[in-house]
């Protein structure tokens, strides 16, 4: 059972350019394992051993702000701690991964909307968060759900999930509990030349963290930021790049393909049928379900479209169609993007529709609040 979000201080501020000056003194006197033990829990740049900043966010979204000037943090425990802090049930709850972070309650015309999506969230992560709102006796009246792609890819299974709800559901209905190892052991990273390379980088440009999450009522800002609908604003020189520039990045190559779908050799049937199941749950619950299809760039599906190892998850989406359609469930979006009238000059990279784009492919059909 999910512990009550309890009341936490704020964690301290900590300065950049000094501690790095403190890190390069220490240097000479300190032995190497204790220098980088010290400098990978104080700067932490994944806040792996620090959750008061992941409750700071989820304190100012669920308070009625945006909360700007964001750093890394870990989703699945600011999706949590909002869960518990919302003072009431949101009418719409979004699911998915990051390509569904763009679905606002601007977009939807619900007021009550709250995204709760997640980096790389996969379908166990729906399950428990859904499950976790069911607990909380907040249950939504509807669920936009991200069908996306790889969403019965067994490789794209990531090993920062949020289990819980999905493993008793696993049980619950007689299938398969899919296990992943986790990707980040906390205390493997307290070592960990690789983490200690990441903080100082962190306080090379002053980004650990030093102002905090900043509470505003701007609906973009120049840093990234999380909206109180629980959507995410990219920062704004993210935001501003061209397709060219893009392009000139490299994002648009075979070999990131291969990085964005994972090795993918079939299905998983175990997948497809919890899917199903859960999709049944909901609606036994009286929750309505909507899927999204999130868009992918146009380069990015032809590149897909024209590889046969890549093709067939193209293809998923007439499953998602005619599966919606035999459970009276509508559909917004579609994997192809040109279907919905948009170009490469509508994604922020290979696989992120913008916010704009992302208002106008939302069927009028599907705008407004939930029955009640």
């Amino acid at each position: 059972m999910p512990q009550a979000v309890l009341e936490r201080p704020a964690a301290p501020p900590r300065q950049g350019g000094a501690l790095l000056r403190l890190v390069r003194g220490a240097a000479l006197f300190l032995p190497l394992a204790v220098l980088v033990a010290a400098v990978n829990v104080t700067v932490d740049p994944a806040s792996l051993f620090h959750r008061d900043y992941e409750y700071s966010v989820a304190r100012i979204v669920t308070g009625g702000q945006n909360a700007a000037n964001l750093k890394n943090m870990d989703d699945r425990t600011f999706q949590r701690d909002c869960a518990a802090l919302l003072p009431a049930a949101p009418g719409t709850l979004v699911l998915g991964a990051s390509r569904c972070l763009q679905v606002t309650a601007r977009t939807v015309g619900d007021d009550t909307l709250f995204n709760a999506g997640v980096t790389n969230g996969d379908l166990r992560d729906m399950v428990s968060l859904y499950m976790l709102y069911r607990q909380l006796d907040k249950q939504p009246r509807r669920v936009i759900l991200m069908a996306d792609y790889c969403l019965f890819n067994p490789a794209k299974l990531d090993g920062r999930a949020y289990t819980e709800g999905y493993a008793e559901f696993a049980r619950r209905t007689g299938t398969e509990e899919l296990k992943t190892a986790r990707s980040v052991e906390k205390w493997r990273q307290l070592f960990a030349p690789t983490y200690f390379q990441s903080a100082l980088a962190y306080l090379e440009v002053g980004a650990n963290r030093a102002d905090g999450p900043q509470p505003t009522t701007d609906y973009e800002t120049d840093t990234d930021m999380r909206r109180s609908d629980g959507s995410y604003s990219y920062n704004a020189a993210f935001r501003a790049q061209t397709a060219a520039q893009r392009m000139a990045s490299g994002w648009t190559t075979a070999w990131d393909i291969a990085y964005n779908m994972g090795a993918y050799a079939q299905d998983s049937p175990v997948l497809r049928a919890q899917f199903e199941l859960f999709v049944a749950e909901m609606q036994a619950d009286g929750t309505e379900v909507v899927l999204l299809l999130p868009p992918i760039n146009p380069y990015m599906y032809d590149l897909m479209a024209a590889d046969p190892g890549y093709v067939r998850q193209l293809q998923l989406e007439d499953y998602f169609r005619a599966f919606a359609a035999e459970h009276g469930i509508p559909v917004a979006g579609s994997y192809d993007a040109r279907a919905l009238g948009l170009s490469e000059d509508d994604f922020y990279d290979a696989l992120h529709c913008s916010l704009e784009a992302t208002a106008r492919y939302w069927p009028d059909a599907l705008k407004g609040a939930p029955a009640p």
